[in-house]
């Protein structure tokens, strides 16, 4: 109430302000609230030069961070490429050793046919052969 009769009293005087009030002017009351308000404005300016190193400490790990991750990103892609390149030959070699085989298998299926159609001529001529014993 007090402070409110002196705003009022100030409101309706007819005196024209100087400008050159000073905090020893105002009362104990009016005086701890400027000192308070001082106080914490320091301490909110503290409280944001706090804030903004740990932002950019923080920003400055993070930025660490993304470079190294860059960098690993980089070196799986060439990774990744080498190990394409070691994909793609191995599957050339292994269709060229299925070529192989399967140029083999032929082979060893046509030995096969010879063999037993070689054998059945071999059986054909001993029955031959014996039926000429037999007879003679």
């Amino acid at each position: 109430m007090r402070q409110s009769v002196r705003v009022k009293a100030t409101l309706e005087s007819p005196e024209i302000c100087q400008g050159d009030a000073r905090i020893a002017d105002l009362c104990p009351e009016d005086r701890e609230k400027v000192a308070k308000l001082v106080r914490r404005i320091v301490e909110v300016g503290t409280l944001q030069e706090e804030g903004e190193k740990e932002f950019q400490r923080q920003r400055e790990v993070l930025e660490a961070e993304v470079q190294e991750l860059r960098t690993q990103v980089k070196r799986d892609t060439e990774e990744i490429e080498e190990m394409s390149e070691a994909l793609r030959s191995a599957t050339r070699k292994v269709k060229m050793f299925q070529e192989r085989v399967l140029v083999l298998e032929e082979s060893t299926d046509a030995e096969m046919r010879s063999r037993l159609d070689a054998e059945q001529t071999l059986d054909l001529l001993k029955l031959e052969l014996d039926k000429l014993r037999a007879l003679s």
